[in-house]
């Protein structure tokens, strides 16, 4: 079984044959010809360069996002006029250089980044992580794998 890692491409790599499954954000990620299982559902906050006029409120709304500048990935479901960036250090170089704020799932937080700070989004809509595989896809370590993520997600939740 091929698992997906580049963030990037992992949509692509399911579509092409290059990868089994593999971890995806809805609705950020294209999931059109995938099939897909919810796995968790967070907030998100915005990212912002500590200097960022919005990093000194407690929340902001999409609204105070606009005209912002916000990067994109590759294989995004609505891609805007941001940069296209390729990984996650690559996008929070941009917020910490003040060329950029990113939308983000709220576990980012846990995940600290100097020179970063994150407020909430309080009508951004939430992040889905799902397992996704190729739709139509029989194969019975796909489904173990599936299985076993949603037993671990269901473990770390009770715990």
């Amino acid at each position: 079984m091929q698992f997906a890692f580049s963030l990037g491409e992992r949509a692509a790599m399911l579509r092409s044959g290059r990868a089994d499954v593999a971890l995806l954000h809805h609705p950020q990620n294209d999931l059109r010809g995938l099939a897909s299982e919810a796995l968790s559902v967070e907030r998100r906050v915005v990212a912002l360069a500590e200097g960022h006029p919005l990093a000194t409120r407690d929340s902001v709304c999409l609204a105070d996002l606009a005209g912002e500048t916000v990067p994109q990935w590759p294989e995004a479901a609505d891609l805007g006029p941001g940069p296209v960036v390729r990984d996650a250090g690559e996008l929070m170089q941009l917020v910490v250089l003040g060329r950029a704020v990113a939308l983000v799932g709220e576990s980012a937080v846990d995940r600290p980044y100097r020179g970063v700070t994150y407020r909430p989004v309080r009508d951004a809509p939430p992040a889905t992580l799902v397992v996704a595989w190729p739709e139509g896809s029989q194969s019975r370590h796909v489904a173990a794998f599936v299985r076993a993520a949603r037993t671990a997600v269901d473990d770390c939740t009770r715990g």
